[in-house]
């Protein structure tokens, strides 16, 4: 019986629709993965006078989003080949939209802290699925261009937030760029549709 070698065939192919269309997709959820993480550094002195809070609180405030995000990266990102990676980067978004929106409504750090560290382990999780998902299916000759191209997707969603957040938060409240991050909630059926799951 013959077999096909499916890695092999991934890297001798030459760059197609199909591989635009993943690469599409990972660079835009590592945009919305930027905007979420970098959310907070761009809120916080607003935060800090809202909620009257000092330097030192403040600090665990921005924090607990990046230790979130560390333990996302071992645990939810480990978990995709086993459970599925469209599913885990839907769970992922669902998770760091809602969580991140529910900062917003936080009236005291303590809460706002924990809805941070939840939205971080989705953060965390999509971004090492989403280079896995491109280093798979690229042609070996373009796989490390490739996986650049969606890690510097991340630094363009710390631009948009640097570049829309003094206008959202000075008219509308600091409040406006967490309840902003609602919106990607709308692209987990999406991807459970859309994107291709691992070869193996």
């Amino acid at each position: 019986m013959n077999t096909i070698n499916l890695h092999a065939v991934a890297a001798t192919s030459t760059f197609n629709r199909f591989h635009a269309q993943t690469l599409a997709w990972c660079v835009l959820i590592s945009v919305i993965d930027g905007y979420d993480l970098a959310i907070t550094g761009a809120a916080l002195p607003a935060i800090m006078n809202d909620m009257s809070v000092d330097a030192k609180m403040a600090g665990f405030m921005a924090s607990s989003a990046l230790f979130g995000t560390m333990l996302g990266a071992i645990f939810l990102g480990a978990s995709a080949d086993r459970i599925g990676r469209p599913k885990v980067i839907a769970f992922c978004i669902v998770l760091f939209s809602v969580f991140t929106a529910a900062a917003g409504l936080a009236e005291g750090p303590i809460l706002f802290s924990v809805c941070r560290f939840i939205s971080g382990l989705g953060i965390g999780g999509v971004l090492p699925i989403c280079a896995a998902q491109v280093a798979e299916f690229s042609p070996a000759r373009l796989r490390t261009r490739l996986i650049t191209i969606v890690f510097a997707g991340y630094s363009v969603g710390g631009i948009l937030v640097a570049l829309t957040s003094k206008a959202l938060i000075e008219k509308y409240g600091w409040q406006t760029v967490f309840f902003s991050s609602i919106v990607p909630l709308i692209l987990s059926p999406l991807v459970l549709r859309k994107m291709p799951d691992s070869i193996a």
